[in-house]
């Protein structure tokens, strides 16, 4: 996402939609250091279980 590459991206939607639900997220790092914060608050909007996602409780209020 920062860094310029999808974090679950596949050479097609399928597969794509098949990483989203399976893999767990990995910052692929092309020569680009993303700030421990903004890693945070990725992980944080695309966590799996949506009782412990970011923005769960008041929406883009709890983002802001």
């Amino acid at each position: 996402m920062s860094c310029g590459c999808p974090p679950f991206a596949g050479p097609d939607n399928l597969t794509t939609y098949s990483n989203i639900v399976r893999k767990p997220l990995r910052f692929r790092m092309y020569g680009t250091r993303i700030r421990k914060d903004a890693r945070d608050f990725i992980k944080g909007l695309l966590t799996k279980n949506p009782d412990r996602r970011l923005g769960r409780v008041e929406g883009s209020m709890e983002i802001r």
